[in-house]
């Protein structure tokens, strides 16, 4: 085997996209009887329920501080800190500065695996092509 790696990315990336949310099956309707209706007297309405306490506010997202007009490369954005921190791992393994960022979007939190700062988008690139030739990826050049 050449790229063991490759596969062992691929499977994850296949196991995430089976175990992803599914929707319930919808309840099967059931027939109800007609019932006869009466009409009892009103009761007085009960007094307003209290307000339920507020909902604790999430706790901010850690933010790197980098210089304005930094850039970095992002290789995958995962639904689960664990799968992120997995691949992240990996780039670290291979000697890249990698991190897992959060991310609170509309459509839920996700964990960004990002690679490296650079104050220049021509090395950025640079970097951002050589991972996406050898890691056979698909990769984001993100100002930060």
């Amino acid at each position: 085997m050449k790229h063991p790696w490759l596969i062992v990315c691929l499977a994850v990336l296949l196991v995430s996209i089976a175990c992803g949310k599914k929707e319930p099956a919808p309840a099967p309707v059931q027939k109800q009887e007609p019932v006869a209706q009466v009409q009892p007297e009103p009761e007085p309405a009960p007094p307003p329920a209290p307000a339920p306490p507020p909902e604790p506010k999430p706790e901010p997202v850690k933010k790197v501080s980098l210089p304005p007009g930094t850039y970095t490369i992002q290789v995958a954005a995962w639904e689960t800190y664990e799968d992120a921190q997995k691949l992240a791992a990996f780039y670290q393994r291979k000697g890249y500065d990698s991190r897992v960022e959060e991310a609170d979007l509309s459509s839920g939190r996700w964990y960004r695996v990002r690679i490296g700062k650079y104050d220049n988008p021509a090395k950025a690139k640079e970097a951002a092509d050589l991972i996406a030739e050898t890691y056979k990826s698909d990769i984001w050049l993100v100002r930060l």
